[in-house]
């Protein structure tokens, strides 16, 4: 339960930050977009901040992901977390309405980098990256160097400072994040399904196999409208329908009711 609690409490920490953001409105160009609200970076296919360190990453999780919901917005990732409730998702984004560069996002499936690392930055891809909602995707970090990149279709995308401290125990494992496969969607009737196929873990050792979904705390902090969850040996599929919102809650406002996923403990042994 201890275990539980942990995960919970930084899962809890980096969704908090998620969902339907209020943005200002710019007459800017698009592409390279910076706009700062309060104390968030929102930018539209920024350069790239660092090079990809050489060598292989610390942990990363990849695989095929394929979109798709009905209503205001949904959303498929997958994440690294650690300690601090600081960490890294990185996946595919529908939102009807999106004022953030005089609403050139609007109506459309990106792929959105969010970077909770002491600061909260996040970074949207448009097309022709986003041509569809299928897409194969990767997520990495590097510990040493404090840095986190994203792939898409195999393609380097990214490469972000990232400082994720780990957790210095979960259970067994030393060393300790979370990797997760995760799901969200806007508001009450949203709907949303991701299918999640090939995944895998690389780096630091997954303590909780996928092979085995049974170990996975998985309806720890999947609310009820988002335990359509099965699936086994890294092929998953993940849906639901929002409900049991509050007038005026959406995704940014109550994230423990409108986020679910799978999650694997990765550390060392």
């Amino acid at each position: 339960m201890k275990i539980l609690k942990k995960v919970v409490a930084s899962l809890a920490a980096i969704t908090v930050l998620m969902g339907t953001l209020i943005f200002l409105t710019t007459t800017s160009q698009a592409a390279g977009l910076v706009q700062k609200v309060g104390g968030n970076t929102f930018r539209i296919n920024p350069s790239m901040d660092a090079k990809l360190p050489a060598g292989a990453p610390t942990v990363a999780v990849e695989g095929n992901m394929k979109l798709l919901g009905a209503g205001n917005g949904y959303q498929a990732k997958f994440g690294i977390n650690g300690a601090k409730g600081y960490g890294v998702s990185f996946g595919m984004q529908f939102q009807g309405k999106n004022g953030f560069g005089n609403g050139v996002l609007n109506n459309k499936t990106v792929f959105l980098i969010e970077n909770v690392t002491g600061g909260h930055l996040y970074s949207y891809y448009t097309s022709p990256l986003a041509v569809s909602k299928n897409a194969k995707v990767k997520l990495a970090y590097y510990q040493a160097q404090k840095l986190a990149a994203v792939y898409v279709n195999n393609k380097l995308i990214s490469v972000q400072k990232a400082n994720i401290p780990p957790m210095p125990s979960l259970g067994k494992a030393k060393n300790a994040f979370m990797v997760s496969e995760q799901i969200s969607a806007m508001k009450n009737g949203n709907q949303v399904k991701a299918t999640f196929s090939n995944v895998k873990i690389t780096g630091l050792k997954v303590a909780y196999d996928w092979k085995n979904p049974a170990v996975y705390p998985v309806k720890v902090w999947a609310p009820s409208s988002l335990k359509g969850i099965s699936g086994s040996n890294g092929n998953f599929t993940l849906s639901g329908t929002i409900k049991g919102l509050a007038s005026g809650q959406d995704w940014d406002s109550a994230p423990a009711k409108t986020l679910g996923g799978v999650q694997a403990v990765v550390g060392r042994f």
